[in-house]
């Protein structure tokens, strides 16, 4: 019986009804394609920094500085608080430090010279907070000496093509010839700091003077600590004013308040002065994700309407099919696996097309989402598809 139902449903849609049933598929097709495209685009939001195995501890100290009435709310801090943070407290496992030069710098290899946009600073513990691998190269070792450089892939090809970049040297800002120990994997889109190369951050000294380089009032770095297994970070942070009166100047601890950010909310829920990259807002996944319900309700609609109008011109159908025997459950199944292949059709369909629309989505959005490699989507796309069916 279901075979039969499946066999008269195709000839139906792809033969007798060409047109009707192309609208339908493509009118679905587009309103799915939207909604898997935005539905990446909001779980890659709500995931931001997700890839780092220790995330969850893993916080930002960000500051408030007031003076004369203003309060600044920074994303960066003084260096000296990275500094003395490390063994003070039992809920800091780890530290680190990095710091951003504004602009670009200027990388150099004789004669080969560019302007890069991602070069950080950072202590050599930056491989204990964060998953941050190597391709070549010891992460123990690789931002120990000083005048160290790990770079991408990407750079390490731009420089010297297809040679072992490995003990070679890099020319920053016509200033100091740094010694490549490493090659990093490319990081993911969803992260809120994305670089390019890490310089030791005890090369600072070349670029800066020490009086800024141990300067309390000086905002020029982003500390994370990550946090023992099982601390809290409200126990922490309480600790933070007798932290600054005990080792800042008079004048700083009257003005400064530091506060623990949680890693994973900074993407969406962060907006402070010198932020490394301008940060999302989650009000535009909510816009964004009505924008997809309503885009996929209009396609419904259309199916709805085209499905119903072409019942009057199938009452000859369903009435040979009642003096064949047909039973209402009969007559009810059979349109029932016409709207399943229907939207099955454009469930593949969408898939298609979202893959084809990936690459241009990806270009002005920024991401790296990907249809065909999250798996997550397919659970909630059949139900989908068998509930617009329905």
């Amino acid at each position: 019986m279901i075979r039969s139902f499946i066999q008269l449903s195709i000839r139906n849609l792809f033969r007798k009804n060409r047109l009707f049933t192309f609208i339908n598929i493509f009118g679905l097709a587009i309103g799915l394609a939207c909604l898997f495209l935005i539905s990446l685009f909001i779980y890659d939001e709500y995931h931001f920094d997700s890839y780092h195995k220790k995330a969850d501890r893993i916080h930002r100290i960000v500051l408030d500085f007031s003076e004369e009435g203003n309060t600044v709310n920074w994303a960066r801090t003084s260096a000296p608080i990275g500094q003395y943070l490390k063994g003070t407290y039992p809920e800091v496992e780890q530290v680190v430090r990095l710091r951003k030069n504004p602009g670009t710098d200027l990388l150099s290899r004789d004669e080969v010279k560019f302007y890069e946009e991602r070069v950080f600073f950072a202590d050599s513990t930056l491989f204990d907070v964060f998953d941050i691998t190597l391709s070549h190269g010891a992460a123990s070792s690789a931002l120990k000496d000083k005048n160290s450089i790990v770079i991408t892939e990407a750079l390490a090809k731009k420089y010297f093509n297809n040679d072992d970049p490995i003990g070679k040297s890099l020319r920053l800002n016509n200033t100091v010839d740094l010694k490549i120990t490493g090659i990093i994997n490319e990081m993911p889109a969803n992260s809120h700091f994305v670089a390019d190369a890490f310089v030791t951050f005890t090369s600072l000294d070349q670029f800066m003077s020490e009086k800024r380089l141990n300067h309390w009032g000086w905002m020029d770095h982003y500390t994370y600590v990550l946090m023992t297994p099982g601390s809290k970070a409200a126990q922490l942070q309480a600790k933070f004013p007798d932290f600054i009166k005990k080792n800042a100047p008079e004048w700083v601890s009257e003005k400064e308040k530091l506060y623990l950010q949680p890693l994973k909310s900074i993407h969406l829920h962060s907006d402070l002065k010198d932020e490394i990259t301008p940060n999302s807002r989650e009000s535009y996944s909510y816009v964004l994700g009505t924008i997809a319900l309503f885009i996929l309700l209009m396609a419904c609609a259309n199916f709805i309407n085209l499905s119903t109008a072409t019942l009057t011109t199938r009452f000859k159908e369903i009435s040979v099919q009642k003096v064949l025997g047909a039973s209402r459950l009969h007559l009810s199944a059979y349109f029932w696996i016409e709207s399943i292949l229907i939207c099955t059709v454009a469930l593949a369909a969408s898939v298609v097309l979202a893959f084809i629309a990936e690459p241009y989505f990806n270009a002005s959005t920024g991401k790296q989402i990907s249809v065909l490699t999250s798996p997550w989507l397919i659970a909630p796309a059949i139900a989908l598809t068998a509930i617009i069916g329905f």
